[in-house]
This record gives C-alpha cells, sequence and structure tokens, in this order.
C-alpha cells in the first residue's frame, strides 16, 4: 500500500505532468500562432513588394511609352519638313525656269512697277541681277513708259535668281523672286502640309 507521502507525491507527479503538458500545448500554439502571424505578414510583405514592383513596371511601360510617342512626333515633324523642303526646292528650280522663259520679261517689268507704285519716290535706284540688268539696259523705251517722269540708276548687279529691287532714299521694296517666295512661304507652308499631312 502506499504511503501517504508516496500519494502525494503521486498526486504532485499527475498535476506536474498536466500543467507540463497544458505548458507545452499553451507553448505549441503560441509557437503556431506566431508563425501564422509571420506567415501572414510575410505574405502583405510579398503583396507590398509585388505591388510596388507592378507600379514602377507600369510607370517605366508609361515612360517608355511617352519617349516613344516623343521620338515618332519628332520624326514625322522632320520627315513633313524634308517634304516640305523638298517641294519648296523645287518651287525654287521653277523660278529658275521661269527667269529662263519669253513671259518673265513682262514679268520683271511688272514688278518694277509695282516696286515703283509702292516706294512712290521720284529718284530711285532699281538693282536687279546680271541677267535682268542686260534685259533692262536693252529695253530702255520700255523702262522709261513703266518709269515715267521718275529718275533713276540702276546700281550694280545682285545675286537673285530674278525680279527687282527698288529703292530710295527713305525705303525699299525688295520684289526678287526669292523675296516673294520667302514672304509666301508661311502660307505655302502651311498648304504644303494642308496637303500632304490632313
Amino acid at each position: 500500500m502506499a504511503t501517504g507521502i508516496e500519494l502525494i507525491i503521486g498526486d504532485i507527479d499527475a498535476k506536474t505532468k498536466e500543467q507540463v503538458e497544458r505548458i507545452i500545448k499553451d507553448a505549441e500554439k503560441k509557437i503556431e500562432e506566431i508563425n501564422k502571424t509571420k506567415k501572414e505578414a510575410a505574405e502583405r510583405d510579398k503583396q507590398k513588394i509585388l505591388e510596388k514592383g507592378k507600379s514602377l513596371a507600369d510607370r517605366e511601360r508609361q515612360r517608355i511609352l511617352a519617349d516613344a510617342r516623343i521620338k515618332a512626333k519628332k520624326e514625322f515633324l522632320e520627315e513633313k519638313e524634308r517634304i516640305i523642303n523638298e517641294i519648296i526646292d523645287k518651287a525654287t528650280d521653277k523660278l529658275r525656269q521661269i527667269v529662263e522663259s519669253k513671259e518673265y520679261e513682262k514679268k520683271l517689268f511688272d514688278l518694277l512697277k509695282k516696286s515703283v507704285d509702292i516706294i512712290d519716290e521720284n529718284n530711285i535706284e532699281i538693282l536687279v541681277n546680271k541677267r535682268d540688268k542686260e534685259i533692262l539696259e536693252k529695253h530702255k523705251d520700255k523702262l522709261n513708259k513703266v518709269l515715267g517722269d521718275i529718275k533713276y540708276t540702276i546700281g550694280r548687279p545682285i545675286d537673285c535668281i530674278g525680279g527687282v529691287i527698288v529703292r530710295s532714299e527713305n525705303s525699299e521694296v525688295n520684289n526678287t523672286l526669292e523675296a516673294r517666295l520667302e514672304r509666301s512661304m508661311e502660307r505655302l507652308r502651311t498648304d504644303i502640309a494642308k496637303m500632304l499631312f490632313d
């Protein structure tokens, strides 16, 4: 038979064993909770990192698209300008052909008359290229008819395709073919651009 002390020791052993098992179960439960919390935190961190990465990737994609749009627009504008300049070069070549035509002589006198009317002075200097100077000197009677009572001198030849510059002491009218083309260039550029790119 067991003695009182043995019973007490057995009871203490049983209670201790129960407490140890409960402590172990509580510890395992806490460890499980801690692991679950760590897993959840790790999952949240993972999601944050993925979202941040996606956001950075979206921004990079947007930047690349914006750069591509800018580059495409720049290339389009450069090509547009190249085409317009090519057309203007052809127009300049056409001017060179016009000055070689029979109709040009009449055009030269028309430009001279318009310039004289604009300047509205009685003493002028006429500036033309070498070929046009020869035309004016060859047709002095026609020149005198166009100018009437206006006193004039024909200055030294200038570098231009054709046309005339008329100047007085107070003003100057540039009616060279290049100047006329340049004055109409902006409208011409707009018209060409509309025809080609609208």
